[in-house]
């Protein structure tokens, strides 16, 4: 039961950064570029078959402009848009 619970939290995470990364008209190269990772390790992670770390997360975050929570949260439509967020040296 909990391995199934597992599986769905990682395919949604995999689906909010898909869909993130989509509407900020990236590839899967130029999230890996801005990141840091591995473009298959990144595919894993879109497709829920990876468990992310929390580093991962937060590289792929700070790559997408966006928060953690828009990474872990289902946002409701598919082409709802992500607010973006400043980094602390640029809101001062």
């Amino acid at each position: 039961m909990h391995q199934i619970l597992l599986i769905d939290e990682l395919k949604r995470i995999g689906k909010n950064i898909s869909r993130l990364r989509r509407l900020k008209n990236m590839t899967q190269g130029d999230l890996c570029n801005l990141a840091g990772t591995d473009r298959s390790y990144l595919s894993e992670i879109e497709n829920g078959k990876m468990n992310v770390t929390v580093k991962s997360l937060v590289l792929i975050a700070v790559a997408l402009d966006c928060g953690l929570e828009d990474l872990l949260v289902s946002s409701g439509p598919m082409s709802a848009p992500v607010q973006p967020r400043l980094s602390p040296d640029i809101e001062k």
